[in-house]
Order: structure tokens, then C-alpha cells, then sequence
């Protein structure tokens, strides 16, 4: 029976190499071409990861000098790569983008300022801390520079009377960051700074310009400053009670008498007030605001805004809402307008995915252009996270902007999601991907079995009244998911967070470590151990370090600093030895014993200065047992680490950045590419450092004493490795051929499984391939009887999560009908689906089947399809069943000639022959005698075609002594499945080999048993992949 056949990395680089084209509905792209084939490690580059978004930070909306009514939104980008943000032009009635302005070097803009004459619109950026004027009359855009050398953002500003720019900034590009400025810049003298307000104030995070004053609004902790131009003096606004002192005042928006203020940030729930600018007093808090901006105040006294989501009007006077129904997100640049096309007042605003809204105030109707119908695209953003979900895929996320994309590497196709959240890291436990998303330490938990929807990830919680903001490292601990956060800006301690999936149960240990942030997790053996980074908050710098807690009491064990003056450790793995951890910083290396507390060496990686921009995200240092060494990276250069010598085993040069390894072997790290064109991009490098050909196994026994044989292959041969034996109480013909392979743990080694008869049912018992020799454990049952199943029992990953399910085919008894039964695993046991499941009552007869069901991904869509060969008589077809759920029809994908499928017997596999990405059947046909011939197929277009050349001999090779000993793996790693055969001469037996299912190795085989009796085989064999 066929195993399930793990896409191999060769195969992937044949495929690559073919330019591989695939559709997938919801977004997927197809990966770029691959690097040649050669020595270890290979690589392929997959291309710049589709991690994109359509997100608008900022937004104003305006009449023009003109007369015409326009939106503008500030649309992010990653200009590093070639796609730059942008300045859109939207004519909110049509619901269209007019022109897009590209923003040089910036990322995005927070903030758009239109001058009270309509004639200029400025743009206030991140990423370059530049501002941009565009002339609306001429349409052209004006680079202003930025107010310092050491500015890097600027945030919301405003324009006052005369049209100059009132902006703050936060000045990153100094190490450490000073106080953030108010500036100003203006036709005449360019840029003034105004006033700062010392180091405790980083972010002059918003300014609006009213009634001849500058209000300013401070953070990381909470201020609020009046600033008179005339006289350049600042006074201090006391805050409304109940603001706490550590939050930004975050956006600013006036309307009328009142000035809209919005306080978020800190370990308190986000609040705003109305102030009132004539009396300079605080009026009331507004339940429900959440900023940014107001639309101006009407006749009527009301000002439309945003509320608990919902587009209202307020009156600012007294505090009363008027309701319109009419849902909204945050909005960018809301106004009141009159729209043209029938004079009726409109409030219009843009939205941050890039959608415009309109409620009419006469109708009381609205509508809604979303950002396809306005124009936009999708740009990149800036590569945030990566890791491995547990259907293997490589998942990366996005700064700012969001975006989200998984690569599988089995169907060679990207899939890009759409989802507007900032994952800093992120990590498998169980069948769950769980994401540490910015701001406020949220983790989200993403099942890849279903659809990527608003549900899907759902958030479970975030840390935010814990001080906690952004959750660097997420790992499986034992039962747990413990994610190791920063604090949040105005706080010094970072926390480690331990949830449990099971109950939901939260246990926070904050401070667990002193200031800094929690920048490293490793777990063993019911200890989880920490590394803290200490170069990044506001406390004062110190040495980075290193702690134990016992996830069970929750107590804190030691704690120690392994390297002075290293100020953070943003690595730990284990290697062999559990009593040695493993630790990167940011270029050096260390050994430190857990149970001695002392650090045994430490080896100089990478020279690094340490400086407060360095961010651990990218280390991911993880142990592979099958080569025994780490693997990570270290500021760029990437790490194959010998956890003895701590020696770099990579080749010299060799580059990477966010790294992630899955348990298959295979290892993914970004890099930059430089393009034909001159410009960098990102590329997420798939890379396989050592080979892992498919080996053999097969069940030896009669009565009830059992043995499993294993074998390894070297890619030229077979070696027999360690087996697993019973001598009473397994009783083989219970099995029959009801023997398969795949990776039913989910822990990227094979697995056995067998279909036990316990009289009138079957029982599934695992081999776990990482222990052999420890025997089968019940995974389920199947209430199927035995004989009505017969040999129809195959494996594939038929659910796409990445683990090894099971599929029979029953005959319904007394009748034609049949049903395909799946048994799905979720690494630790097999269920029986409840629905989805094909049947026929009748028509399909199984008798003509026989044993010919194999399974293998034949529309190459990352999910295994179910194969017969069904004999009309003198002609056959082969059935499929994509997904293994739904029938293509009788007419199958193939009808053969005249071909008698009583001399194929048994002998199907289906395999990855040719290595183009997609799997096909091959048959073992007897013309009597020693006459044999081995047919293969490809597969194009649902259609399987006779495939040449193919094997064949007139005399010298005698099926009857194969039956049905026949399996497909790829032997030697190359990327094309292979097909053994054990063949009987009498006294011993013999693997033959036939690669690429066609080129035979000859009679001497690959492996000469010795002394064996095969006939107590049957047709038990396998071929897994150690």
C-alpha cells in the first residue's frame, strides 16, 4: 500500500525549476524559479513573500481650491523594495482614486494636512521623518525634508491660517532617542523648531492648529501643551480626571468651540474628552470615541465622528447623539460636504483598508466603495515575523499594514491573506498556529484547517493592562503556549505569559526577570527557560539574562547573566545534552549547564556594537536532532551551529534574517535579492542541508509473533536499522495488507500504521517512527468489518494539516455500493469524520477494484486525492476522488485499451515519477510467466498519459514471486519517486529498485536479505521516510 509521500525538497526544486504555476481561490501566486540543483545544502528562492495590505494611517478630506471635494489618503508601502507608499486622490462621490503621488523613501504617513485655501496638501511620514507639499493646481509634489537629522517620524500635524505645516516628531534616527520635537515649516523658512518638552516626552504625537493656538499632545506618557506662535511659550493642560499618566495623548481634531482628544496607549483602556476652547476646560469624556478625526461642525450644531463604530452626529454643546445606523471603522478625513450630483449634504470619510463611506444627510442612506472599486492595490509591507505553521507551511507576517501570506511547500504555491495586524512572532503547538500580534501583547490562535475569515485567527486575549506590548517570541512549552513580551513603552519589565489551550486558563509573570524585555523562550522537561534583551526600554541598559521557571508551580528558579556585556540573549535551544542551553546575543554564542549554573564556553559569531535598535525577532534558534545541529541566525548571517564547538558550519557568506525551521528539514530564512532592475527585495530562501531519502519497512510474522523490519537508505543502498519484535499476542493475519506509511505524529518522521481486525472492526495501531522498537499503540477504531474493507486501506494528509490521515474503502455488503470511510490524525490519535464522506448505494462495484486504491496529491493542491484502478473487463479506468471526498466521475481520469487488470493484482502505487510537483499511478502488469512489464502515467489537467519510456522484459522477471511487495518513496533523493519491489528467491529476498519509477538498478538490488522467509510478508511493505 502506498504511504503517504512528503513532498521532497528535490522535488521541489525540479518543480521550482519549471516555473510552477498554481491557482488557489483567496490568493495564491506562484514561486519563482529555483537555484540549480547541487551539493548540501540546497536552496530555492521563493520569491518575495506576498505580504501585503492596503492600509491608510492618515487622511483629510477637503474642498479644493477648485471647488471639487476630495478625499486624500496616505496609502503605506515598502520603498526599500521598490513599492513606496503613496499620496491617493479619491473623489469620494465617485467612490474613485483620481492620482496616486508616490512618497520617495517614506513607509507610510500618519498625518494630511490640507491648507484652509484648498491649494496645498501636506503630507507628515514614517520611515524618513520627511514631509511632502503637494500643489494641487499643478499637481506637484514637493519633498520638505525632515526637521532634524535625527527625525524618523512625524506624526499628525495641521496647517494654520496662513498654510504653514505644525507637526511632531519622534527623533529614532539618535541613539537614544531624545525628546520629540514641535516643528513647523513654512514657504518662507523652511523648518523651525518650536519647542520639546525633555527626554520623558519622546513623541509629540499629535498637533492641531485652532483659534490662533497650537495644541500638542505628548507621550510615551501623558501631557497635553498649548503652544502660543506669537510668543513661543508653552502652557501645561492639566488632565481630566481619570487619565492615567501613562498613556500618549494620541490624536487631536477640532470642530466649532471644542477640540476632540483622544488618550490611548498604557495599561488602561483607551478614553476621550471634548475640550472646550474657549473656556479652556475639559467638557465630558465621550463614551465611544476612539479618534481620529471630526467632520466640521454644522448649522444644525452637530459634528459627525465616529462612535462604538457607527458614523453620528454630535452636539457638542450638550452631549446628545444623533444615530444614523451607519457603521464605520476609524475614519480618515470625515466630513460634511455637499455632493453635486444632487446637492444633498454628505458625510464622506475614508477608512484605513482604503474604503469610502457615504451617509447621506438627506436621504439617510449610505454607501460604501471599498478599496477594489476606489482603485487600490495591494503593496508590500515590511517583513515582520516568520514561522512554521503545523501543516508545515512557512507563515510571515507584516509591519504595520499587516498583511499575512503561507507558503506550502508541497503544492509550491504562496497564499495571501488579508488581515491588518502587526505579528511580531509566532509559533505551532498542537494543530494551532497561535500569533503574538502588536500592540498590547495580543496573541491570536489561526487554525489552517478552516478559512482564513474574520473568525479566522480569533483573538483570545491581549496583556495590555499587564504594561505588555509586543509578544517577540511565542513557543510551545509542554501543555502550554508561553509568549515572552516587551513592555510597553512608559513601563521596564517584560513579561512571560503562560495559556493554556485546554482550559484557557492565563498566568502572567510579569517582571519575572527585572527591566527589559523577554526576548528568548526554551522549553524542556517541564522548565522553561527565558533570555531577557536590556538595551530597549527606557530603564537603564544592563546585561542580558538568563532564567528558569517551573511552568507547573510557577516559581522562578534562578537566574543568571551568562555574557557580560552582552545586553540581550535572543536565543535558547537545547542541544542532545538536556542538561546544556544553547544561547545566541546578538553575534556571540554560549554554553551554559542548567544544573551547575555556569557557563562552560562561548564563541564570537558575528562583531556587533550593540546599539537600541536591535530587535531579537529574527533568531528562532532551533535544534535539529537529525544532524544534531542549531540552526538560526545572528544580525544577518545565518547559523549552522555545532552545540559542542559552537563553530558556524554555514558556508562563509551565507545571509539570513527572520529564520524558521520545520520539522521536515527543511529551513526558511529572508534575505534581500537584489533585482535585475538594481532594487532589493526580501526573499523568503527555502534551504535543505542534508538528504532524507525515502527507506523501507515492512511486518514479518505468522501466529501471533510479529516483527517490523526498518530500513535507511544511503540513496545507493539499503542498511537495516533497529526493528521492533513481539513473540505472542500480534497476530499478522488480522492485518492482512492493511499496512501504510506517512507522518501520523506530525512531527516530521514516518510513522507505521496497520488496520487491526478485532473481529467485526478495525483497530489503527501507530509505529511512531522516531521509536520503533517501542511497538504499536491504538490510535481509534473503525466500526467497519475487516472483510468488507479488505486490502482498501491507504494514507495521505487528505485535510491539509500537515499530519498523515487514513482512507478505506468499504463494500457495503450484498450490494454494489461502496464508501470511502477517512480516519484524520491530529498527531495523536485517528478520528473517524462524521461527514463529507462519499457513498454509493450501488453501481460501484470494489470487486473490481480489488486492492488497487492508493492515494497521492494528483491536482497538486497541497491535499491528497484518492486513486482506483477499476477493471471493466477488458479495459480499466482510474476513479479519482479530490480530497478524497469528491468523485470526478465514472468516466474517470484515464480509460485504457485492452488490458487485463487481474495481471496488474495489487501492484499500484502512485508516486511523484517525473518530479513536475503532481503525483500519478503506476501499475505492475503480468504477461505471464517472466514476462513483466511497469506502466507509469504522468498527470496534466485531470488527465492521467501513458508515460515513456517505461520497463519491460520478456522473460527474467516473475511477478508471482513480488505478489504484492510493491511501494513508492524516493529512494535516492532526488526529487522523483521511486519504486522497490521485494522480490522472493526462495531462501532470501531481494529490494529491487526501479527510479524515477522506470530506470531499473538491476537484479542485485539493494538490499540481499539473507536467509528470510518472505512469504510471511504478504504484502506488508512501505516505504517512510526516516
Amino acid at each position: 500500500m502506498l504511504r503517504h509521500r512528503r513532498r521532497s525538497f528535490l522535488a521541489a526544486l525540479s518543480a521550482l525549476l519549471l516555473v510552477v504555476v498554481a491557482t488557489v481561490a483567496g490568493g495564491a501566486i506562484s514561486a519563482r524559479p529555483a537555484q540549480a540543483a547541487g551539493p548540501y545544502p540546497k536552496s530555492i528562492d521563493l520569491g518575495r513573500p506576498p505580504v501585503k495590505g492596503v492600509t491608510a494611517a492618515g487622511g483629510e478630506t477637503a474642498r479644493m481650491a477648485d471647488g471639487k471635494v476630495r478625499t486624500w489618503l496616505a496609502i503605506s508601502g515598502a520603498p526599500a523594495e521598490g513599492d513606496p507608499a503613496y499620496l491617493a486622490e479619491v473623489d469620494p462621490f465617485a467612490g474613485k482614486m483620481v492620482a496616486r503621488y508616490p512618497l520617495g523613501g517614506a513607509e507610510g504617513a500618519w498625518g494630511v494636512s490640507v491648507t484652509p485655501d484648498g491649494k496645498y496638501v501636506y503630507v507628515t511620514t514614517y520611515g524618513q521623518g520627511h514631509a511632502f507639499r503637494l500643489t494641487y493646481t499643478g499637481r506637484t509634489l514637493a519633498d520638505l525634508g525632515a526637521p532634524s537629522a535625527g527625525t524618523s517620524f512625524l506624526w499628525e500635524g495641521d496647517t494654520d491660517d496662513q498654510g504653514n505645516l505644525w507637526v511632531g516628531t519622534f527623533q529614532g534616527f539618535t541613539k537614544p532617542a531624545p525628546a520629540g520635537l514641535l516643528t513647523s515649516w513654512s514657504p518662507g523658512s523652511n523648518w523651525t523648531t518650536r519647542a520639546s518638552y525633555g527626554d520623558t516626552y519622546k513623541y509629540v504625537r499629535s498637533v492641531e492648529y485652532a483659534r490662533g493656538q497650537v495644541y500638542a499632545g505628548l507621550g510615551q506618557f501623558t501631557k497635553f501643551v498649548r503652544y502660543d506662535p506669537a510668543t513661543g511659550t508653552s502652557t501645561n493642560i492639566a488632565l481630566p480626571a481619570g487619565v492615567p499618566s501613562d498613556m500618549y495623548t494620541y490624536q487631536l481634531d477640532d470642530a466649532g468651540d471644542y477640540l476632540y482628544v483622544y488618550f490611548v496607549g498604557g495599561t488602561s483602556s483607551a478614553k476621550a474628552w471634548l475640550y472646550n476652547l474657549v473656556t479652556q476646560q475639559w467638557v465630558r469624556e465621550i463614551p465611544g470615541y476612539a479618534g481620529p478625526t471630526v467632520s466640521d461642525e454644522g448649522s444644525d450644531g452637530l459634528t459627525y465622528l465616529v462612535m462604538s463604530g457607527e458614523i453620528v452626529g454630535y452636539d457638542a454643546d450638550t452631549g446628545a447623539v444623533t444615530h444614523t445606523g451607519f457603521s464605520a471603522g476609524a475614519p480618515k478625513g470625515i466630513q460634511r460636504v455637499v455632493n453635486p450630483a444632487n446637492g444633498h449634504e454628505t458625510v464622506v470619510t475614508g477608512q484605513a483598508d482604503g474604503s469610502i463611506l457615504r451617509y447621506d444627510l438627506v436621504t439617510g442612506t449610505g454607501s460604501v466603495s471599498n478599496w477594489v472599486d476606489v482603485g487600490f492595490q495591494p503593496v508590500l509591507t515590511s517583513l515582520r515575523s516568520l514561522g512554521i505553521g503545523p501543516n508545515g507551511w512557512a507563515y510571515l507576517g507584516g509591519y504595520f499594514a499587516g498583511g499575512f501570506a503561507g507558503y506550502d511547500p508541497d503544492a509550491e504555491v504562496w497564499h495571501e491573506y488579508r488581515w491588518a495586524h502587526q505579528v511580531e512572532g509566532m509559533a505551532s503547538h498542537g494543530r494551532k498556529l497561535y500569533l503574538g500580534v502588536y500592540p498590547n501583547g495580543a496573541l491570536y490562535e489561526y487554525d489552517p484547517t478552516l478559512p482564513f475569515d474574520s473568525a479566522n485567527p480569533r483573538k483570545l486575549f491581549d496583556l495590555q493592562t499587564y504594561g505588555q506590548e509586543r509578544p517577540w517570541t511565542v513557543i510551545s512549552a509542554g501543555k502550554y503556549v508561553a509568549i515572552g513580551t516587551s513592555p510597553k513603552n512608559s513601563q521596564t519589565d517584560g513579561a512571560v505569559t503562560l495559556y493554556d489551550p485546554e482550559t484557557g486558563a492565563i498566568r502572567v509573570f510579569n517582571g519575572i526577570a527585572g527591566a527589559g524585555e523577554i526576548s528568548a523562550l526554551a522549553y524542556k522537561n517541564g522548565v522553561l527557560y527565558g533570555g531577557t534583551l536590556n538595551c530597549c526600554t527606557i530603564a537603564p541598559q544592563s546585561n542580558g539574562k538568563i532564567f528558569a521557571l517551573d511552568v507547573e508551580t510557577g516559581t522562578k528558579l534562578w537566574q543568571a547573566t551568562p555574557l557580560a556585556g552582552e545586553l540581550g540573549v535572543n536565543g535558547l535551544a537545547f542541544g542532545t545534552d538536556p542538561n546544556v542551553l544553547i544561547g545566541l546575543t546578538a553575534g556571540k554564542a554560549f554554553r551554559f549547564n542548567v544544573s551547575t549554573r555556569q557557563v562552560l564556553s562561548s564563541a564570537t559569531l558575528v562583531d556587533y556594537a550593540w546599539s537600541t535598535s536591535f530587535n531579537p525577532r529574527a533568531v528562532n534558534l532551533t535544534f535539529d536532532p537529525r544532524d544534531g545541529y542549531l540552526y538560526g541566525t545572528a544580525v544577518g548571517t545565518f547559523l549552522k551551529l555545532n552545540p559542542t564547538t559552537l563553530a558556524n558550519a554555514a558556508p562563509a557568506g551565507t545571509k539570513g534574517g527572520l529564520f524558521a525551521a520545520a520539522n521536515s528539514g527543511r529551513k526558511f530564512a529572508t534575505q534581500s535579492v537584489v533585482m535585475p532592475d538594481g532594487h532589493a527585495e526580501n526573499h523568503l530562501i527555502m534551504t535543505q542541508w542534508y538528504g532524507r531519502p525515502a527507506g523501507a519497512a515492512m511486518l514479518y510474522g505468522s501466529g501471533g509473533s510479529a516483527s517490523a523490519y526498518r530500513w535507511n537508505s544511503t540513496e545507493a543502498a539499503f542498511q537495516i536499522g533497529t526493528g521492533w519484535s513481539q513473540s505472542s499476542g500480534y497476530d499478522l493475519a488480522k492485518v492482512g495488507d492493511r499496512m501504510v506509511s506517512g507522518d501520523f505524529t506530525c512531527d516530521g518522521v514516518d510513522d507505521i500504521a496497520v488496520g487491526y481486525d478485532t473481529g467485526g472492526a478495525l483497530r489503527f495501531d501507530v509505529w511512531d517512527g522516531t521509536a520503533i522498537a517501542a511497538g504499536p499503540k491504538a490510535w481509534g477504531t473503525a466500526a467497519v468489518a475487516p472483510a468488507s474493507v479488505g486490502a482498501r486501506m491507504t494514507a495521505g494528509d487528505f485535510d491539509g494539516n500537515g499530519c498523515t490521515d487514513i482512507a478505506l474503502f468499504e463494500a457495503v455488503a450484498g450490494t454494489t455500493g461502496a464508501k470511502i470511510h477517512r480516519l484524520l490524525s491530529d498527531g495523536t490519535s485517528l478520528t473517524k469524520t462524521t461527514s463529507g464522506d462519499w457513498s454509493v448505494a450501488s453501481g460501484y462495484d470494489l470487486a473490481n477494484v480489488a486492492g488497487r486504491f492508493a492515494a497521492g496529491d494528483v491536482d497538486q493542491d497541497g491535499r491528497d486525492d484518492l486513486i482506483t484502478a477499476y477493471s471493466y473487463g477488458t479495459y480499466f479506468r482510474f476513479h479519482v476522488w479530490t480530497g478524497a471526498t469528491d468523485y470526478s466521475g465514472p468516466e474517470g481520469w484515464y480509460q485504457s485499451g485492452g488490458f487485463d487488470l487481474g495481471a496488474v493484482a495489487d501492484r499500484m502505487v502512485v508516486g511523484d515519477f517525473d518530479g513536475d510537483g503532481d503525483d500519478e499511478p503506476a501499475l505492475f502488469y503480468s504477461y505471464g510467466g517472466s514476462h513483466s512489464r511497469l506502466f507509469r502515467w504522468t498527470t496534466a489537467n485531470a488527465h492521467f498519459t501513458l508515460a515513456t519510456p517505461d520497463w519491460e522484459v520478456t522473460s527474467g522477471y516473475t511477478l508471482s514471486l513480488v505478489g504484492n511487495r510493491m511501494a513508492v518513496g524516493d529512494a535516492n533523493d532526488d526529487g522523483r519517486d521511486d519504486i522497490i519491489t521485494a522480490y522472493d528467491y526462495g531462501s532470501d529476498f531481494r529490494y529491487h529498485v526501479w527510479l524515477s519509477g522506470w530506470s531499473y538498478t538491476g537484479p542485485a538490488g539493494w538490499f540481499d536479505s539473507g536467509t528470510f522467509d518472505l512469504s510471511l510478508v504478504g504484502g506488508r511493505v512501505v516505504m517512510p521516510v526516516w
